[in-house]
């Protein structure tokens, strides 16, 4: 490697290597020593515990997250620095492995600068709502190895082998991450459609790489059926609804479908919510700078305007009550023509948001960056269909915001396109 492809290199990784440094002076000053990881410490410290009889009991009678909870047994009885550590790696890892799977060849600059800065501004402590470790093992953790184990489809879509160790690393990655039910759907729905996109158009997936994204595909969805399976994610959701949400038991599948609406709602334009509030921004900015028509620049501002107007009311006035624990639409509010105006404004938003990504990108982009940010909206949404929609916290939409972050990253690059055609026309 000569002099200037290892400066560009090290000029690369920078931003990542700042980011590591920043993660782990802040983790050093965290208090871990409260909430559910003294719980599990506890557990783990008993004289009596085998980690194999606990991971079966927990399967029979509470959560399918067998290989979460196996990591999570083991890293609370090792020294605090050892997850100090780890958790600021994972941070990174996903900050690398964001820009190799949206980059152009993994090596975009702008993007090596973006992702570390927009990661962390993200507000951590989202990810602390139940104790740091076991909060961070049960969602950070997977995302970060869900990010990493889909970068095998980019190298497949650039023509680019596996070694025997990335074979080993992926898989790995990609079981420790579908053990998450959001991270196992948006691994299900990435690899399927790679392989219906593939046989539909040049039928390439039976050859060498492609037979490794099958053997992906299999391993996401067996993993769908384990945690279907599961006795104690019915058991479960029985006792949660009984101590958090009795009213929820008599729910029907349209009013948990709407109460999963509501809180992506409140989450996105109710919330302080930074991802999606700079993806709308930018968004907006970008229609605003191109030759299109006024009605589309006026559709493509119209989000970011709401949202922020909602954003900035509910700093100063507080909670204003049109979501709450019921959802927007409950009782005598199907009558009321202000909430059902409220709910039609805001699938609305919506709506543009999607017409815009469709204005902004050409070809096959357009379809990747709408898939992306209506899976980002389903991780959240499916939350209607749990009792503990309002008590798990903010950390269930750790993963719609990544997705928002994804989304922000195919928008920066398509700025990038767009100033070097400005450059080009003007030469």
């Amino acid at each position: 490697m000569n002099k200037e492809k290892l400066e560009k290199k090290l000029l690369y990784y920078l931003p990542f290597v700042v980011l590591l440094i920043l993660e782990l002076c802040i983790h050093s000053r965290i208090d871990t020593n409260w909430g559910d990881d003294l719980w599990f410490t506890n557990v783990a410290q008993k004289n009596d515990f085998n980690l194999l009889s606990w991971l079966y009991e927990r399967y029979q009678v509470w959560s399918s997250r067998t290989l979460i909870e196996a990591v999570l047994m083991i890293i609370v009885q090792l020294p605090r620095i050892i997850w100090v550590i780890v958790d600021s790696c994972m941070i990174t890892l996903s900050a690398i492995f964001l820009v190799k799977n949206i980059g152009e060849q993994g090596k975009n600059r702008q993007l090596g600068c973006v992702i570390p800065m927009l990661i962390f501004l993200m507000p951590y402590t989202q990810v602390n709502s139940a104790g740091w470790i076991a909060t961070t093992v049960n969602y950070m953790w997977p995302l970060a190895c869900g990010i990493v184990a889909i970068y095998p489809i980019r190298k497949y879509i650039e023509n680019k082998k596996l070694n025997g160790f990335e074979y080993i690393f992926y898989t790995v990655c990609l079981l420790f991450s579908a053990n998450s039910e959001q991270m196992c759907f948006i691994l299900i729905m990435v690899y399927v459609t790679c392989c219906i996109y593939y046989i539909i158009d040049n039928k390439k997936l039976f050859l060498a790489g492609g037979k490794y994204i099958i053997f992906q595909t299999a391993l996401s969805v067996g993993m769908l059926v384990y945690i279907m399976i599961c006795p104690g994610n019915q058991l479960r959701s029985v006792q949660e609804t009984r101590t958090w949400f009795p009213e929820f038991a008599d729910f029907s599948l349209l009013k948990k479908i709407e109460l999963g609406i509501s809180t992506t709602i409140k989450a996105d334009f109710m919330q302080q919510n930074i991802c999606f509030i700079i993806l709308l921004l930018l968004v907006a900015t970008y229609i605003w700078r191109s030759n299109c028509k006024w009605m589309y620049k006026i559709m493509g501002i119209i989000p970011a305007f709401i949202a922020l107007c909602f954003q900035q009311a509910q700093m100063i006035l507080g909670d204003m009550g049109i979501v709450t624990r019921y959802g927007i639409l409950f009782g005598e509010r199907f009558h009321n023509w202000r909430y059902l105006a409220f709910y039609a404004l805001m699938v609305l938003l919506y709506i543009f948001i999607l017409l815009s990504f469709y204005m902004i990108f050409e070809d096959k982009s357009k379809w990747v960056v709408i898939g992306i940010f209506l899976m980002g909206l389903a991780t959240k949404a499916v939350m209607g269909f749990s009792p503990t929609v309002w008590d798990s916290g903010d950390r269930t939409g750790w993963v719609m915001n990544f997705a928002f972050l994804t989304c922000i990253g195919f928008v920066v690059l398509k700025f990038g396109q767009k100033n070097k055609e400005s450059i080009s026309d003007e030469e």
